[in-house]
């Protein structure tokens, strides 16, 4: 037993999953990278990353079981690596990394007993697949973030060759990338791990002489919706900031997208000869994924020797135009004029006028809810088509109305505040995590122009407070 893990039993693992939140039907996902001697195993790299079967299988093909001397293509002859992934109950992952943590692996099926010594782990980490850090290899082909917690291994740090960190890569999902002269260092450690799965980064693409970036995002939109999300694109020029602007996703033209859908964001940028990162983040301030600063080549170049000749002929593809400050600063006053036609483009969609337009939007909008939809709105009910536009809504719907309300469909439960002037004057549309502020009733619609503004969780969560104390008021009477 190490030293510095006396007293980690099995309850103090259950406090660090405790910690990252795993789930009921989440399943633990160990993979492994293992240098083979001559007669035994040591278990170098490993991850267990605790995830829902469907999105793992989906995110990172897992196949059952993967016998631990599997043949991984391109592997080089006598290599001395071996890569291992296996699927485990939450039970039995606790207590394989229990007895790890404790210096003894035991045997797994055709996994071998192993004797690691690691480390305690010092802090809770955030993991970026698309960010060059020093553990985001161990997640790289996962395809998402993780939350988790690093267990350093005892040992020098190990290089591969470039051939066989491609071909374990496939089978452990770690990425150990070699560096530019063909090697590259990597500490070893366990990782314990839980996927993300509220909303990553899929794609950054360079546009047209590079003048804007498409950057794709994916979110699960039983836990978030894209209007709670925000992108923001930092820009450098000589390792130095240049500009960072951060676009909110609920600002802009947003496409209706199915469950399995991505959508995708076109950010003005200054153009060539800039280095960039690009970060996702949630409304409520938290960071959700980030690629790391990265470079775009724009011109490559070659040299071509003739065999016989001293003929050389040089060639490159592409272009590198030297910007100069003019020009840079012209670029820099078109992405302040493309960010504002971006952003009143998107008006209709949040300050509507007729009455067709203002259902369909808040519709659309509802779609969005979860749990529970909870209605503030002191007019709500004054007249029987108001009712239609919770029609689509498929959860529980409450409304809290004032006198004016009459009787609600079967699907709806209703109170209307009955003496005095209702507590609430703004018309709210609330759910987990989120909701909507309607400047007029369904009375109102198509009257006078209104805004629909959407509310961030804090919001949510306080006014979903205040609305349960007045649902229970001896005021607020049953319709």
């Amino acid at each position: 037993m190490h030293p510095d893990l006396e007293g980690q039993s099995l309850s103090n693992t259950f406090e660090l999953t405790e910690w990252l939140g795993i789930e009921p039907k989440d399943v633990g996902v160990l993979s492994g990278i293992l240098r083979t001697t001559e007669d035994d195993h040591e278990l170098v790299w490993a991850s267990i990353i605790f995830a829902p079967s469907d999105v793992a299988d989906a995110e990172w093909p897992l196949q059952g079981i993967h016998p631990t001397h599997q043949a991984a293509k391109g592997l080089a002859a006598r290599s001395p690596w071996l890569a291992v992934r296996v699927t485990l109950t939450q039970a039995d992952a606790h207590s394989w990394l229990n007895d790890t943590l404790l210096g003894h692996s035991p045997d797994l099926g055709s996994l071998p007993a192993l004797h690691p010594t690691y480390s305690r782990a010092d802090t809770p980490m955030l993991l970026c697949p698309k960010a060059d850090t020093p553990r985001s290899s161990v997640i790289a082909r996962v395809g998402r973030p993780v939350d988790g917690f690093w267990f350093p291994a005892n040992g020098e740090p190990l290089a591969m060759s470039n051939g066989d960190a491609s071909a374990l890569a496939s089978i452990s999902g770690m990425r150990m990338t070699p560096g530019l002269t063909g090697e590259r260092t990597h500490d070893r450690g366990l990782l314990v791990s839980k996927l993300r799965r509220d909303a990553w980064l899929v794609d950054v693409v360079g546009g047209k002489n590079l003048e804007t970036f498409k950057v794709s995002v994916m979110a699960d939109q039983n836990r978030v919706s894209f209007s709670d999300l925000e992108l923001e694109l930092e820009e450098q020029i000589n390792g130095e900031v240049s500009d960072i602007r951060r676009l909110r996703l609920r600002d802009i033209r947003l496409p209706d997208v199915s469950e399995n859908e991505w959508i995708t964001a076109s950010l003005p940028t200054l153009g060539s000869n800039v280095d960039r990162r690009v970060r996702l983040w949630h409304s409520d301030g938290r960071l959700l994924d980030q690629t790391s600063m990265f470079h775009i080549a724009e011109q490559i170049s070659a040299q071509i020797s003739l065999m016989g000749t001293n003929h050389r002929l040089n060639v490159s593809v592409g272009e590198k135009p030297e910007v100069q400050l003019p020009a840079r600063l012209e670029r820099a006053r078109n992405v302040g004029q493309q960010l504002t036609e971006l952003l009143q483009d998107a008006m209709t969609g949040r300050i509507v006028s007729t009455r067709n337009e203002s259902e369909s939007r808040i519709q659309q909008e509802l779609r969005n809810a979860r749990d529970e939809l909870l209605v503030l709105d002191p007019y709500f009910g004054s007249h029987p088509e108001d009712w239609n536009l919770l029609s689509a809504v498929t959860i529980p719907v409450r409304v809290l109305s004032g006198r004016s309300a009459k009787g609600p469909p079967l699907n709806v439960s209703a109170k209307k505040w009955s003496i005095g002037t209702p507590p609430f004057h703004d018309r709210f549309y609330l759910w987990t995590n989120g909701g909507i502020s309607v400047g007029t009733s369904p009375s109102g619609f198509g009257k006078r122009i209104f805004r629909i503004d959407k509310l961030d969780a804090a919001e949510s969560l306080y006014l979903s407070q205040r609305f349960e104390t007045w649902w229970q008021d001896t005021k607020a009477i049953d319709l």
